[in-house]
């Protein structure tokens, strides 16, 4: 199992995953979805080499899963796991909005949420919401 470096929150009182790196985290975390995606991959599982200080999250997440799946399009915690799962049109979609730098030309922000307002056509109702950002 790869490990990937790059920092992820959970709030399960707000319903909030956060994920956040330096510009390379961002890139090879992104790169490892496009990655996963283009080898037609069903499953695959990621250690989290996380070293933010994660006192005020009561949940630990060390491993981050993607799946491939007909199911609905969500991203959810379970136990110490995030889990991004959905169709090939979600994943592709998760991956174009993936910040990796800050750059006030660029069409992605270095913030993006990933929410149910926002993407709400792709996002199942039961999806937690997800914030990427570029530290």
């Amino acid at each position: 199992m790869d490990n990937i470096k790059i920092n992820i929150n959970f709030s399960a009182s707000d319903e909030e995953v956060e994920i956040f790196g330096s510009s390379c985290e961002m890139l090879s975390f992104k790169n490892i979805i496009t990655e996963f995606e283009r080898d037609g991959n069903q499953y695959a599982e990621f250690k989290i080499s996380n070293n933010c200080d994660r006192s005020a999250y009561p949940t630990k997440i060390e491993y981050v899963n993607f799946i491939l799946s007909i199911e609905n399009n969500t991203f959810k915690v379970v136990d110490n796991t995030f889990i991004i799962s959905g169709n090939s049109d979600f994943i592709s979609n998760f991956i174009c909005n993936i910040p990796t730098e800050y750059d006030s030309n660029s069409n992605v922000s270095y913030h993006v949420h990933y929410d149910r307002v926002s993407f709400g056509k792709l996002l199942s109702s039961e999806s937690l919401d997800l914030v990427m950002a570029v530290s």
